[in-house]
């Protein structure tokens, strides 16, 4: 593989991060710290977002982080 493919390798899966980073944080603008309202969140996240399978993908990729951080989140700040 060569450098230059190598690079837009990783080019491509850095853009796709800051993405779905961007995505979650718009589930975050909607859920807060309240786990019941992350699939609310995901909805208006990927509202724009049309392919069946790359939403699914989404949707599970971004519910499982979500959760993650508000668990972290609770851990961090000692709240039940």
């Amino acid at each position: 593989m060569s450098f230059e493919r190598h690079q837009g390798v990783q080019d491509a899966a850095a853009a796709e991060k800051e993405y779905q980073k961007k995505l979650l944080d718009t589930v975050f603008e909607v859920a807060g710290d309240n786990v019941e309202m992350i699939n609310e969140g995901i909805v208006k996240a990927l509202r724009g977002e049309n392919d069946k399978a790359r939403r699914t993908y989404l949707w599970n990729t971004l519910s499982k982080a979500a959760a993650a951080r508000i668990r972290r989140a609770r851990r961090k700040f000692s709240v039940v």
